[in-house]
């Protein structure tokens, strides 16, 4: 893992003030598509990765949809919508697919190093 420290040049080996901290909601570069909450609601729920034992959570805050992978360090990233079924952040994309009923049932897309990304939703709880 990166450190936010550097050594300043010169012959001492000091170290240099941090570095700038990047913010993962400064990247929407492109139009976002207002989502009403019965939208993000429509995505929010827990997806199994294919071919990795993780699962991707999307939620709800406010009207923003978020996701995270759970773990003991775990950061929940705002999804920007394209439109009510394709989200992007940060070079990644993520577009959910519906069954013939309408629900949704997986995702698929690209992750922020451009490889390819895919899941199925885990039924909730009952």
């Amino acid at each position: 893992m990166d450190n936010d420290r550097s050594i300043a040049p010169g012959p001492s080996g000091t170290i240099g003030p941090p570095r700038p901290q990047v913010s993962l909601e400064s990247f929407p570069s492109r139009p976002e598509t207002k989502l009403s909450a019965a939208q993000v609601d429509r995505v929010a729920g827990r997806y199994a990765i294919d071919g990795a034992p993780l699962v991707l959570e999307v939620e709800r805050r406010g009207e923003k949809p978020f996701f995270s992978v759970p773990g003991p360090v775990s950061n929940a990233v705002p999804l920007h919508a394209a439109s009510p079924l394709s989200f992007f952040f940060a070079g990644a994309r993520f577009d959910f697919t519906t069954d013939g009923a309408g629900q949704v049932t997986a995702f698929s897309g690209v992750g922020p190093d451009g490889s390819p990304i895919s899941g199925q939703r885990i039924p909730a709880r009952q």
